[in-house]
């Protein structure tokens, strides 16, 4: 039987990439004590007045999407991804934010909710910058951190296994979909500054001698993320329908080629949304739950995305990039899941390394980065 006739294994192997989207966005190395934005992630920041709120909203330092767009393409183009099977994740990353962004702003994404925005708007940020850290320290020096598991890990495996850029780029979603996204949820939990700011005195932790913040203080966190799972579900729809996306910005950017994977595409786009959301909500909510796992066990001064200020309460950090020496157990239980729903495509990818997926060989000697033509990052209407 060929593999022309499993084509929910296809949609299953084309689409599962596009997890690489599951929530909302921004990057790159900045200090804790960086310069505050407005919240408007739709719009350029406007000049900060002296007073540090705007129209009633604490402002803090998250990125807007033309900040998004612009790390993120410096990552696609960093010297030591570029032209490797490695890099076709972070091509896809770019164009799936910019879709689902354009949703975020006016569409299906937008939300009235700004406690649900809030969230995730710092899960986003969190996300996306400890991404870009990851993969460009993984990529200068492998086997940081936890050998078996992480962005470290997955990049190991893809060198060692001579992965081609299908296989690498479901092997790094399914960190991402999981023990990455996980992390970062969990961070965002034990961000006492976010909570001070904007959220209920239940949330709060203001002194030193609260500070880790008792349980009953990260209950009632909790309990606001839990109710934000609303919002935090509704981007699996939004991922059923874009299978598209996937493969047409792979192909602009030269990282695979022929018209095997339109097939395929064309295939997954045919099928029920029900179907799509299903495979996709399976492994994020199994992401969710362990990233309140995490935040209900982790001491926080052991968190690598979190730093404690001088009064003893805890912030994200992107200055010093860290990693778990031995991933902590409900974060590994979910990257297991998620390799095992990507298990069939990843089995297959030797099969599709000759219909299209390009090897380490292929793009050394046929660089994307040198053709006129490739679009390095893609480009998404």
């Amino acid at each position: 039987m060929t593999i022309f006739l499993k084509p929910l294994k296809l949609l299953i192997m084309t689409s599962s990439i596009f997890l690489v989207c599951g929530l909302s966005t921004s990057l790159f190395a900045v200090t804790a004590d960086q310069d505050k934005i407005n919240y408007d992630f739709c719009k350029a920041p406007p000049t900060l007045p002296s007073d540090p709120k705007s129209d009633g909203i604490e402002t803090l330092s998250l990125w807007n999407a033309q900040d998004v767009q612009e790390h993120l393409l410096t990552l696609t183009k960093d010297a030591i991804l570029i032209d490797t099977p490695w890099n076709s994740y972070p091509i896809t990353y770019v164009a799936m934010t910019k879709a689902r962004d354009f949703e975020r702003c006016q569409g299906t994404l937008a939300t009235p909710n700004l406690k649900h925005q809030l969230i995730g708007d710092l899960l986003a940020d969190i996300m996306s910058r400890w991404l870009a850290l990851s993969m460009q320290s993984c990529a200068a020096a492998t086997r940081q951190g936890d050998p078996n598991y992480g962005f470290c890990g997955a990049m190991e495996r893809i060198l060692t296994n001579n992965l081609d850029t299908l296989g690498s780029a479901l092997e790094i979603t399914s960190v991402y979909l999981s023990s990455h996204m996980a992390m970062a949820l969990a961070a965002v939990i034990h961000d006492d500054l976010f909570w001070n700011q904007e959220f209920p005195p239940a949330t709060h932790c203001r002194s030193l001698d609260r500070s880790p913040c008792p349980q009953e203080t990260i209950d009632q966190r909790i309990r606001w993320v839990e109710d934000y799972k609303i919002h935090y579900n509704r981007n699996n729809r939004f991922l059923a329908k874009n299978v598209g996306t996937i493969i047409k910005t792979l192909r602009q950017a030269c990282y695979i080629r022929g018209g095997f994977f339109d097939t395929s595409a064309t295939l997954a786009n045919q099928l029920p949304l029900p179907v799509m959301e299903l495979f996709f909500g399976n492994i994020r909510d199994k992401t969710f739950r362990a990233g309140l796992e995490l935040a209900r066990t982790l001491d926080p001064s052991a968190h690598p995305m979190l730093a404690k200020d001088a009064d003893g309460l805890y912030h994200r950090q992107f200055s010093h990039i860290k990693f778990f020496e031995k991933m902590p157990p409900p974060l590994a239980a979910a990257e297991d899941f998620a390799r095992s729903q990507l298990r069939g495509p990843l089995f297959l990818t030797s099969i599709f390394s000759g219909l299209g997926s390009r090897s380490w060989t292929d793009l050394a000697s046929n660089p994307p980065s040198t053709k006129r033509l490739c679009t390095i990052g893609g480009e998404v209407p």
